[in-house]
């Protein structure tokens, strides 16, 4: 089975680089590109943190192009990250399965790299196992009940078109926030995608940017099911679609 890994980073401090460095160690044995707009990458020079951040590992820099894929309601910020998510299936190739990563504010706080990687092929071998358009690490529904990007693997198949004919309204009928998770979101609630979320229990994960105050410092660690109770996040049970991969 072929699958890509695509990288998104675009912020410039050093908490994210230390993340970029965490997912090129964790996915090293992948065929993986950055997809990165700190710089032009056919006119200008690689940064030198970055450049220090990605030496020893094999690795492709491209940019996004804007122009691919426009979502004429969304807002200058979303739309980026939109274009970029796209990118990634622009550019899927010959792939079985592609990886997007949010790789500039996400990371697991664990070094049990080998551990990591056989939860990872465990979930891209449940994908396929069960004919998903898309399978995200879960660290929202508790919270906030949508699909999320930021860990998450897709079938290079998945029909984009599906994903270009959701519009503002189909948006706002679900009360959602205007971005790429809720167009994917609202497919998936009118079974036109098929997508479920997954969680690596007895793992702990750091969003860096953290949305949810009842979330310490974005932190997140799930603990399975045991003697009948839920399986949870932190002391919150975990929403009942949420995939447990062990």
């Amino acid at each position: 089975m072929n699958v890509k890994v695509f990288l998104k980073f675009n912020r410039n401090d050093p908490s994210a680089y230390l993340c970029l460095q965490y997912w090129l160690e964790l996915f090293q044995k992948y065929d993986t590109t950055i997809i990165c707009d700190l710089y032009d990458t056919v006119t200008q020079t690689m940064p030198a943190k970055l450049s220090k951040a990605i030496h020893g590992y094999k690795v492709k820099i491209i940019n996004t192009d804007y122009q691919q894929f426009i979502v004429p309601y969304f807002k200058s910020k979303k739309q980026k990250m939109a274009s970029a998510n796209y990118e990634a299936f622009r550019l899927k190739e010959s792939s079985d399965l592609i990886w997007i990563i949010d790789a500039d504010d996400t990371m697991f706080l664990s070094t049990d790299y080998e551990g990591l990687r056989g939860r990872l092929k465990k979930a891209e071998q449940y994908l396929i196992s069960n004919k998903l358009d898309g399978f995200s690490l879960d660290f929202y529904r508790e919270y906030n009940d949508t699909w999320t990007f930021g860990v998450a693997c897709f079938n290079s198949n998945l029909n984009w078109n599906k994903v270009k004919s959701v519009t503002a309204d189909n948006i706002e009928h679900y009360n959602l926030p205007m971005n790429i998770d809720s167009m994917f979101d609202v497919l998936k609630r009118k079974n036109q995608l098929r997508l479920e979320s997954f969680v690596f229990p007895g793992y702990a994960f750091q969003h860096l940017i953290n949305n949810f105050r009842k979330l310490n410092v974005g932190v997140y660690f799930w603990s399975g099911a045991a003697k009948g109770k839920p399986a949870r996040l932190w002391d919150t049970p975990l929403h009942p679609e949420v995939i447990e991969i062990v």
